[in-house]
């Protein structure tokens, strides 16, 4: 139960309805009505929906590339450790 609290919500129906129904977005009270107009609300409301509706793509360019150098760094220090370990 919620005592004292009111919040304004913004609906989206989802035009095929096969798995959802609806989405949901509650409105910051900062935002009032002069700042943004209901027609700009509502159009940041449908685009925030089909953004989180699109499938997942491939990560962001380069992010490979990051995850291959530690990799590599990785690989080298442990490298040095046995070969120092080795000789001594």
């Amino acid at each position: 139960m919620v005592k004292g609290v009111s919040k304004r919500v913004v609906v989206v129906k989802s035009p095929e309805g096969e798995t959802f129904e609806q989405a949901l977005f509650i409105v910051r009270e900062e935002t009032g009505s002069a700042e943004k107009s209901r027609a700009e609300v509502l159009r940041e409301a449908r685009r925030l929906a089909e953004r989180c509706a699109q499938p997942a793509g491939r990560p962001p360019r380069g992010e490979w590339k990051d995850r291959l150098k530690a990799a590599l760094a990785g690989a080298g220090v442990t490298g040095a450790a046995w070969l120092i370990t080795a000789l001594l």
